[in-house]
C-alpha cells in the first residue's frame, strides 16, 4: 500500500514522484498510480500539474472518494473554483462527504461570493466536527457577508474558544 502523502519529507516526495511516474510509465492508465502521483504533486504545491493525473484517475476510477477529493483540492487551489465545487458536490451527492468536503466546499463558495451557500456548506462542516476551529471562522466570515452580524459573532466566540491564540 502506498504510504500517506503526509508521511513524506519534501526531499521524499520529489523521491515518491519519481518511483510513481516511473510505474506510471509501465502501467499509463492506472486510477491508483495516476492519483498517486497527483496527490504528491498537490503536496507540493503543484496543484494545476496535479489536475491532469487526478482527472484521468476519477475518470478510471469514478467511485474513487480520494481521486476525487484530490482533484477538487487541486482545482480550487488552481483557482478553478467552479470545477471544485463541482467535484465536492459530487461527492457530497454520492454520501461520501466528510466534515473536510464540507469546509472546503464552503472555501470555493465564499471565494465565488456565494457567501449564502458557503455559510451553509460552513454550518455542515461544524456540525459534523464542532471542535474544527476553521469551520467556524469560515461560517462567521461567511454569515457576516451575508448580513448576519448577530450569527457571524457567536460563530466568531466559538472559533475563539478553539483558537484562544487568535484572539
Amino acid at each position: 500500500p502506498a504510504q500517506p502523502v503526509d508521511a513524506f519529507t519534501p526531499g521524499d516526495l520529489a523521491e515518491a514522484l519519481e518511483r510513481y511516474r516511473a510505474a506510471l510509465a509501465e502501467k499509463p492508465a492506472d486510477a491508483e498510480l495516476l492519483a498517486n502521483v497527483g496527490q504528491i504533486l498537490v503536496a507540493m504545491n503543484r496543484p494545476a500539474d496535479a489536475a491532469p493525473f487526478l482527472e484521468q484517475a476519477v475518470e478510471a476510477e469514478p467511485f474513487s472518494v480520494v481521486a476525487r477529493f484530490d482533484l477538487a483540492v487541486a482545482y480550487g487551489r488552481s483557482g478553478l473554483l467552479k470545477e471544485a465545487v463541482e467535484q465536492y458536490e459530487t461527492l457530497i451527492q454520492s454520501g461520501d462527504a466528510d466534515f473536510r468536503v464540507h469546509h472546503n466546499l464552503g472555501l470555493a463558495l465564499r471565494q465565488l461570493g456565494r457567501s449564502a451557500d458557503a455559510t451553509l456548506a460552513f454550518e455542515r462542516a461544524s456540525a459534523m466536527e464542532p471542535g474544527r476551529a476553521p469551520s467556524w471562522l469560515g461560517l462567521a466570515l461567511s454569515l457576516e457577508a451575508d448580513g448576519r452580524g448577530a450569527e457571524a459573532a457567536a460563530a466568531l466566540e466559538r472559533y475563539l474558544a478553539l483558537e484562544p491564540a487568535a484572539a
